[in-house]
């Protein structure tokens, strides 16, 4: 058990240093470079998955770690920007939450979607670099998941430390939509709730692990090629999914998290309990009528500004 702890605290105390001083982030690009070749001569395969694209691709060769999650580094290369250069925000980044190993690190520049955004990257002292919705720097995959109309659905998705509970029967509820709307459904979920989903009469696939340089590409597919989109939570879709011009279907939590509040902090942060939820989040829930279609003015007004739909910087 102390053997455990003390490679926690070497770990936390090498990344802290990592961000800190740039020769130890430049020291890890052979490690990079090596990995990155061996997972494109052979791809991981996504377990028990359907057979939907399913060869996924590592690409973690930028010295800077998060900019190898999501596509991030296919976004930063399309707007002829540095991936070991810049630190790009990725997931919910509201109220005035800003990573606290980027406030005395060798990284000069954050990249992010919008306005209020740029002003507390500012405030700390790094450049802003506005961007505006990330999926549209990217291309669909040229896979189709269906030849036929469906609707996607996008649900809560667990973490590390951090189980999903189910909240009530979303089978049922789905099929019923399916039953409603005359339209098969899919249900995008997370590879690490494979298990939450299990035994459901659904059509379910994944856009891969965050690592995964077709992330955003699929994604990206998957919304355009559904003619709506069901979700149960705000997250980073909701702005992509208004971006490309899809309707939102909004219901109830089908899951909710199981765990302790102080696992829940360590994942999220403290931000997630404070700022992040009674700022933009709470303002963007109260334009919500749950088992409607959003149709609030004020929702996709919220939702264009806080995802920065003016800062988009090219066509594709």
């Amino acid at each position: 058990m102390k053997y455990h702890y003390k490679m926690i605290f070497f770990l936390n105390l090498f990344k802290n240093l990592y961000f800190k001083y740039k020769f130890l982030a430049i020291l890890s690009k052979p490690y990079r470079c090596v990995i990155s070749y061996f997972s494109k001569d052979f791809p991981y395969l996504i377990r028990d998955i359907d057979s939907y694209n399913n060869l996924y691709t590592k690409d973690i060769l930028s010295i800077i770690p998060d900019n190898n999650f999501y596509s991030i580094k296919t976004i930063l290369q399309a707007l002829n920007i540095s991936s070991d250069e810049v630190f790009c925000e990725h997931g919910l980044y509201f109220g005035e939450y800003f990573q606290e190993r980027l406030k005395n690190s060798w990284i000069k520049s954050v990249v992010s979607f919008s306005d209020f955004r740029g002003e507390v990257i500012s405030s700390n002292n790094k450049n802003k670099i506005l961007i505006g919705p990330y999926i549209h720097y990217v291309k669909p995959i040229e896979d189709h998941y269906f030849d036929e109309e469906y609707f996607l659905v996008m649900i809560t998705h667990s973490a590390k430390g951090i189980k999903l509970k189910q909240n009530y029967n979303l089978n049922n509820y789905i099929m019923s939509l399916e039953k409603k709307f005359g339209i098969k459904s899919l249900l995008l979920i997370h590879p690490n709730d494979f298990n939450t989903v299990k035994g459901y009469n659904l059509n379910y696939t994944t856009c891969g692990l965050m690592e995964d340089k077709y992330f955003l590409n699929r994604l990206k597919r998957l919304i355009l090629d559904s003619k709506f989109v069901v979700t149960d939570f705000i997250g980073t879709h909701i702005g992509y999914i208004t971006f490309l011009n899809k309707k939102i279907f909004a219901i109830k939590k089908s899951f909710i998290y199981e765990g302790s509040k102080e696992n829940f902090k360590k994942e999220f942060g403290e931000r997630i309990l404070t700022d992040l939820y009674i700022s933009q989040i709470s303002k963007l829930e109260n334009e919500i009528k749950y088992d409607e279609f959003i149709e609030s003015d004020i929702f996709h007004q919220l939702v264009s500004e806080y995802w920065g739909f003016k800062h988009i910087k090219s066509s594709l």
